[in-house]
């Protein structure tokens, strides 16, 4: 499939990064174009006592000649469809050609582009953060319960210190945090 620029150009390698291809397609009419006429001659084969004759005719040169693709206004197309072989010669066939465009993106585009590529890497990071924690949260859920238990057990017992107890609450709080 052929691709053109907005020109009307021929593209064989577009760039992708920065610019866009949109499928087109437009109407044409293949038209028979013949190169060499085809030439013949009669050969008799029999005769008839009254005058007649049986002939054949023989092709000495075939003809030859080439599909030709133009527009609906009349501009020659550089066709790069399939016409079958077996299609008749005699008359126009009208086709639809399908080809693509490539649009190059404006500055404005390209900046909105890299803007939602930034943001879908953050927030590919931040899933990845999110799932990091959540896989780690289970055991982080023990440890704040055995340190929950142990905090209990200190503060029944009169032996701890204001000092020591507010150390475990903050070693807890920073336990669930997760760091």
């Amino acid at each position: 499939m052929k691709i053109f620029d907005t020109e009307g150009n021929e593209i064989t390698n577009p760039d992708i990064e920065k610019g866009e291809l949109a499928y087109e397609s437009l109407r044409v009419i293949h038209t028979w174009v013949i190169d060499v006429e085809e030439r013949t001659h009669e050969k008799v084969i029999a005769e008839y006592p009254n005058g007649g004759k049986d002939v054949e005719i023989v092709i000495d040169v075939e003809e030859r000649g080439h599909w030709e693709t133009r527009d609906e206004e009349g501009n020659v197309v550089d066709f790069d469809g399939i016409i079958p072989d077996d299609m008749p010669h005699e008359n126009p066939v009208e086709d639809v050609w399908g080809f693509r465009r490539y649009r190059v993106y404006t500055e404005e585009e390209l900046e909105e582009i890299a803007q939602q590529k930034a943001e879908a890497e953050a927030a590919a990071v931040k899933k990845a953060e999110r799932e990091a924690f959540l896989e780690e949260a289970p055991e982080r859920m023990d440890d704040a319960e055995m340190a929950m238990g142990e905090l209990g057990v200190m503060a029944a017992s009169s032996a701890a210190s204001i000092e020591d107890l507010m150390v475990a609450v903050a070693e807890l709080g920073a336990l669930v945090a997760g760091e």
